[in-house]
């Protein structure tokens, strides 16, 4: 059970990088895939925006791109939730799986999950705030419109259920 610790105090930081390159890869490539433009993501936290940021990605547009519309931008924004929740959801039944085949792939798979359940719950937590900020929720609330009563309710029921579902795989871990 030892070596299940070591690794997960290991994997920690891997694991945390990665995320911030997923989430930031998840905006810039459904800017490229829908509307052809460029983008470099900076994975490092930083002051490049004028604020503080654990990474960030910067669009380019190119010769042949297309500017989106308010809906476009409103899933540009959204996206790195919808990949964290796919991830999720795969990383928590494959350790669910892997529980008695590989312990410390259930571990990482474990680390993994709430990685991305920590960026998932970290961003829609926002919407919380009174004043809308510069956060990716309330770019898309502000470009879709959505109610934002209707969208904390969401926030606060998909960040639930989340937990509930890494729950499982984690309490199963905790039982080897």
């Amino acid at each position: 059970m030892a070596v299940h610790w070591i690794v997960l105090l290991v994997a920690i930081i891997p694991f945390w990088l990665l995320q911030n390159i997923i989430h930031e890869l998840a905006h810039g490539l459904a800017l490229w895939f829908g509307w052809g433009w460029n983008f470099s993501i900076y994975p490092l936290p930083s002051m490049k925006l004028s604020r503080f940021t654990f990474a960030h990605v910067i669009y380019k547009p190119t010769a042949t791109s297309e500017t989106p519309t308010s809906r476009g931008w409103g899933l540009v924004s959204i996206m790195p939730r919808i990949v964290n929740g796919v991830f999720l959801m795969v990383a928590a039944t494959l350790a669910t799986f892997l529980q008695t085949v590989s312990p410390v792939s259930a571990v990482l798979c474990v680390l993994f999950a709430v990685c991305n359940l920590v960026d998932f719950s970290v961003g829609m937590v926002g919407i919380f705030r009174k004043e809308p900020n510069q956060s990716d929720i309330w770019r898309f609330q502000s470009y879709i419109g959505f109610d934002v009563y209707k969208l904390r309710k969401l926030a606060a029921i998909s960040i639930f259920l989340g937990w509930v579902f890494l729950a499982i795989p984690t309490y199963l871990l905790l039982r080897v």
